[in-house]
Protein backbone atom coordinates (compact mmCIF):
# COMPACT_ATOMS: atom_id res chain seq x y z
CA UNK A 1 0.00 0.00 0.00
CA UNK A 2 1.03 3.27 -0.72
CA UNK A 3 0.87 6.20 0.90
CA UNK A 4 1.29 9.81 -0.81
CA UNK A 5 2.42 13.28 1.40
CA UNK A 6 2.32 16.65 0.37
CA UNK A 7 5.58 18.86 1.03
CA UNK A 8 4.60 20.06 4.50
CA UNK A 9 3.69 16.36 5.11
CA UNK A 10 6.59 14.98 4.24
CA UNK A 11 9.14 17.19 5.97
CA UNK A 12 6.76 16.76 9.21
CA UNK A 13 7.21 13.17 9.13
CA UNK A 14 10.50 13.07 8.05
CA UNK A 15 11.59 14.87 11.59
CA UNK A 16 9.06 12.96 13.68
CA UNK A 17 10.00 9.41 12.23
CA UNK A 18 13.86 10.47 12.51
CA UNK A 19 13.69 10.99 15.76
CA UNK A 20 11.58 8.53 16.85
CA UNK A 21 13.25 5.20 15.00
CA UNK A 22 12.47 1.55 16.90
CA UNK A 23 9.34 3.46 18.11
CA UNK A 24 5.64 2.29 17.37
CA UNK A 25 3.67 4.80 15.39
CA UNK A 26 -0.10 4.63 16.49
CA UNK A 27 -2.14 5.47 13.07
CA UNK A 28 -5.49 6.73 14.71
CA UNK A 29 -9.14 7.79 12.94
CA UNK A 30 -11.97 8.77 14.83
CA UNK A 31 -10.35 7.50 18.10
CA UNK A 32 -9.64 4.14 16.98
CA UNK A 33 -5.88 2.40 16.54
CA UNK A 34 -6.44 1.19 12.82
CA UNK A 35 -2.23 -0.03 12.75
CA UNK A 36 0.49 0.70 14.77
CA UNK A 37 4.07 -0.07 12.66
CA UNK A 38 7.17 -0.36 14.36
CA UNK A 39 9.01 2.97 12.85
CA UNK A 40 12.18 1.25 11.13
CA UNK A 41 14.05 4.14 9.72
CA UNK A 42 13.43 7.81 8.97
CA UNK A 43 11.11 8.56 6.14
CA UNK A 44 12.15 11.19 4.46
CA UNK A 45 10.43 10.40 0.60
CA UNK A 46 7.26 11.28 -0.58
CA UNK A 47 6.07 8.38 -1.77
CA UNK A 48 6.07 5.81 1.29
CA UNK A 49 5.30 1.97 0.82
CA UNK A 50 3.68 0.18 3.85
CA UNK A 51 4.69 -3.70 3.98
CA UNK A 52 4.23 -6.25 6.68
CA UNK A 53 2.27 -9.72 6.91
CA UNK A 54 -1.47 -8.64 5.75
CA UNK A 55 -4.07 -10.44 4.13
CA UNK A 56 -5.22 -9.17 0.50
CA UNK A 57 -8.62 -8.90 3.07
CA UNK A 58 -6.46 -6.67 5.20
CA UNK A 59 -4.15 -4.52 3.27
CA UNK A 60 -7.63 -3.81 1.14
CA UNK A 61 -9.40 -2.98 4.69
CA UNK A 62 -6.78 -0.74 5.49
CA UNK A 63 -6.26 1.16 2.31
CA UNK A 64 -10.15 2.14 2.90
CA UNK A 65 -9.42 3.04 6.42
CA UNK A 66 -6.50 5.40 5.46
CA UNK A 67 -8.42 7.01 2.74
CA UNK A 68 -11.09 7.77 4.43
CA UNK A 69 -8.71 9.57 6.89
CA UNK A 70 -6.38 11.39 4.15
CA UNK A 71 -8.58 14.27 5.05
CA UNK A 72 -6.28 17.49 5.30
CA UNK A 73 -5.71 17.53 8.93
CA UNK A 74 -2.66 18.35 10.78
CA UNK A 75 -0.58 15.73 12.13
CA UNK A 76 -0.97 15.80 15.93
CA UNK A 77 1.37 14.09 18.42
CA UNK A 78 -1.33 13.06 20.99
CA UNK A 79 0.39 10.61 23.59
CA UNK A 80 3.74 8.94 24.34
CA UNK A 81 3.25 5.88 26.05
CA UNK A 82 6.58 3.16 26.83
CA UNK A 83 6.01 0.03 27.92
CA UNK A 84 8.49 -2.59 29.17
CA UNK A 85 8.07 -6.12 29.32
CA UNK A 86 6.99 -7.71 32.54
CA UNK A 87 9.41 -8.98 34.58
CA UNK A 88 9.53 -12.99 35.59
CA UNK A 89 8.25 -14.01 38.71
Amino acid sequence: MEIIFTPEGQAIFSDYTASHIGEVLGIVIDGRVITAPRIQQAITVERVLLTGSFTDEEARVLAIQLRYGALPVPLALESVEVFAPAEAE
